[in-house]
């Protein structure tokens, strides 16, 4: 709330936060450190000098991203389809436009690649 005061001086009334606000606040701290830090385990977080995060205080299921990042992709199949002939079949793809030219003023550039001979 505010109040008047003289010569245009206002005090503002504040209230103390109470512990349960301070917990959150030190799990929130935690979690943006594990953020920030990309992901990294809950654990090694005491080990970063300059961060004092309590390791009991934690709230360490609440990051969605940690378990979908431990899912893992099902590898390529094997594919015995290969060219055996140069330049049988090629793969290409083009690049750009890049911010700083070439010398030669150019902002793309094309890779072509040899199935055959991957070249």
């Amino acid at each position: 709330k505010q109040s008047s005061g003289q010569q245009g001086i206002y005090s503002q009334a504040c209230v103390l936060a109470s512990s349960d606000s301070i917990l959150s606040t030190f799990q929130n701290e935690a979690n943006l450190w594990h953020h920030r830090l990309g992901h990294v385990p809950f654990s090694r977080l005491s080990y970063v000098p300059g961060i004092n995060v309590q390791l009991s205080s934690m709230d360490t299921s609440i990051c969605v991203t940690c378990p979908l990042a431990k899912h893992t992709h099902l590898p390529f199949s094997l594919n015995e389809k290969c060219c055996h002939i140069p330049f049988g079949l090629i793969h290409m793809d083009i690049w750009g436009p890049y911010r700083v030219c070439t010398h030669n003023q150019c902002r793309y550039f094309l890779t072509i690649v040899d199935d055959c001979t991957r070249a």
